[in-house]
């Protein structure tokens, strides 16, 4: 059993990006972030909700870590260009 004890925050307006694969129709790929997560050393972590595909849709959600990917930041959407922010805007739910 773990002792690690953790804080939570608002995350508002941020998002995890990385370039995305080669041929993807859109150059970067954006999970939003949900909460920061510090932890009991003083790091802070984002957690996402990703997308469930078919073969892990009986999996519960769950907000966990981004995935690690050369050239992944945080970013505030303040921070985004208008083209992506169109691509967000794209991948929202309805």
């Amino acid at each position: 059993m773990s002792d690690a004890s953790y804080q939570y925050l608002s995350a508002d307006g941020w998002y995890m990006t990385f370039p995305s694969p080669a041929g993807a129709p859109s150059a970067r790929t954006f999970f939003r972030v949900a909460l920061w997560r510090i932890e009991s050393d003083g790091s802070v972590q984002g957690l996402i909700s990703p997308r469930l595909s078919k073969e892990h849709a009986a999996q519960p959600v769950s907000l966990i870590n981004p995935p690690l990917a050369e050239g992944g930041q945080y970013v505030h959407i303040d921070d985004l260009t208008a083209e992506d922010r169109q691509h967000i805007t794209e991948r929202r739910f309805s």
